[in-house]
Order: C-alpha cells, then structure tokens, then sequence
C-alpha cells in the first residue's frame, strides 16, 4: 500500500531560512540543554561565514575573520581590549564539536609580561549555567613556570551573543540580493501535514 505524505516545504515553527537556526540555540538555552546550544551556537558563524565566502575549504580563515567582524565586539571591555577573538572562538568551535572538549589552545603564553601574557594565548574556556548572571572574566594561573590561562562566562550568554551578532548580520546580509539567495537555501527541517491513509494514526 502506498503512503502519500504532503510536506510542506516551510520550516516547522515558519521561519526564514537562517532564523531557524537562531531560534533553536534559543529553544535549547530555555529547556537548559547547554552542551545543544552551546554546539548550534558555535556553528552559526561557520554558517555565516560560508555564506559570505562560498565553497569549500579556507574554513579558519573564514570563521575567524566573520567573528572577529560579528562577534568580537561581544566579547570586547570599553577600551577594545578583547578577551575572545575570531581565532579563539574557532579553536573552540573546533575543540568542542570534534572533541567535546573545551581547550582551545595547547600553547604557553611567552611574554615575561603576566598581563600581556594572559591576552596573548588562550588555553581554556570554561561555561558556567545557573539562573544567575556570570561575569566574563579573564584569567591566568601560573604552576611554577608553567602559566595557563582562561576565560570564563556564562553558557547562556555566549549563546545568546553569537544570537544576536547573527542577527545583526543577517539583517545587512539579506540586502545582499546574492547573499540573500544563498541564505534562502540554507537546509531547513520540512513539516509532514497530510499523511494518507493515517493508519489509526492521530496527532500528538
């Protein structure tokens, strides 16, 4: 017996291609699924980002480059002293989706300087998640010679500032007539709304 399924085409909740995917990181932060959203927030740029510089390949330049545009400003004090680049925000992308792990860089900081050191090199992002703001802070802890360094801040807030750096982007880039094309094309999750026969089917 054959089964007709009529799909419609439209992503479930009816977004514009790309909102989609902004909408899931935030589903996922309001039902406290911070490993999910924390992994769909992180690829946003690489989809940006390929959006921008079509094709393959070249994929920590593009990334880098498009957070450092998008999202540095985010992750930046008053006086431009930024404590999460493009670059940082890739090796964890690439850290966490690969490996499920959240340090960034293996290299030691070299400057003799404990100040400049702490900002040259990043070795770890820790996320924190709770029904509390946390403030971002950057630090550095020295074991003997050895100096690692980190930058914490809440899981929530780095989701929802990827968020809004995407948004921000998707308003100039869909002014863009071929930037617009491609982000129209951006896969999305289709709706079954008619299956024949229903087999004593009935909905949730």
């Amino acid at each position: 017996m054959e089964v007709d399924i009529v799909a419609d085409s439209r992503v479930i909740n009816g977004d514009r291609a790309m909102e989609h995917l902004i909408r899931g990181v935030r589903d996922a932060v309001q039902k406290r699924s911070w490993y999910a959203a924390t992994a769909l927030a992180l690829m946003l740029p690489d989809v940006c980002a390929a959006v921008e510089e079509h094709g393959r390949g070249r994929v920590a330049q593009r990334y880098s480059r498009w957070a450092d545009r998008w999202t540095k400003r985010c992750f930046s004090d008053e006086t431009g002293k930024t404590f999460l680049s493009g670059r940082d925000l890739f090796q964890l992308r690439c850290a966490f989706l690969h490996e499920g792990d959240f340090t960034v860089s293996p290299d030691a900081p070299v400057s003799k300087d404990d100040a400049a050191a702490m900002f040259e090199v990043l070795n770890r992002v820790t996320l924190y998640a709770g029904d509390f703001d946390v403030v971002p802070v950057r630090t550095m802890t020295s074991s003997g010679s050895d100096r690692t360094t980190s930058y914490a801040l809440g899981v929530a807030w780095l989701c929802e500032s990827i968020c809004a750096a995407t948004e921000s982007w998707l308003a100039q880039a869909r002014t863009d007539s071929k930037l617009a094309r491609r982000i129209d094309r951006i896969g999305q999750v289709g709706a079954i709304i008619h299956l024949s026969p229903n087999f004593g089917m009935s909905p949730l």
